[in-house]
């Protein structure tokens, strides 16, 4: 995406939103063994800071719309590969509402940041995949902004970790006037 898009990430990055990995081909990396998924994770980190002019520190492993699992798209390798490449955090964590650490070694207190994911804050569900027969999904932005402010208001209240996951496509399909124009 970043290099199909490299204008919308330069720009995101201008305006002074982190830009984060997200898998080199969005594949299910658990099939790749663990040399390959080290070289494609290394290309995306490499793509990602030639693209951005910043190195990436989180890592979104995120769920496609024909993942058999929630999780998303990892390998028991992967945070160990992540820790190793100098990654801050995971955004897979599903467990609850606020940041907790993966260790991956107990005894050495090897771990991770991770970060809350959820379904409805991400704009592929809504604006890149809608259902059969609803158009392009990209209608109505302004309730899924609204819904979106409502439930960043509720998770300030509660103390609790907010986040959006925006991709590229939907700057170009009208999300940049919802997150970026007054």
């Amino acid at each position: 995406m970043a290099d199909t898009f490299p204008e919308s990430v330069r720009e995101a990055v201008k305006r002074g939103h982190e830009v984060a990995a997200n898998g080199y081909l969005h594949e299910d990396v658990s099939k790749l063994d663990r040399n390959e998924e080290k070289k494609r994770l290394d290309r995306t980190t490499e793509i990602l800071e030639e693209t951005s002019g910043q190195r990436p520190v989180g890592w979104y492993a995120l769920p496609s719309k024909m993942d058999p699992y929630a999780c998303g798209r990892i390998s028991s390798n992967t945070v160990d590969l992540l820790i190793d490449a100098g990654y801050e955090y995971l955004g897979n964590g599903m467990a609850d509402d606020i940041p907790h650490y993966w260790v991956t070694d107990f005894n050495t207190r090897r771990n991770i940041l991770t970060l809350p994911y959820y379904y409805h804050f991400d704009d592929q569900f809504f604006l890149n995949f809608p259902g059969f027969g609803m158009g392009t999904g990209h209608e109505n932005p302004m309730t899924l902004l609204q819904n979106w402010k409502q439930e960043f208001d509720a998770s300030y209240l509660r103390g609790r970790y907010f986040s959006l996951f925006i991709h590229p496509t939907s700057f170009n399909g009208g999300m940049e006037w919802i997150l970026w124009r007054p």
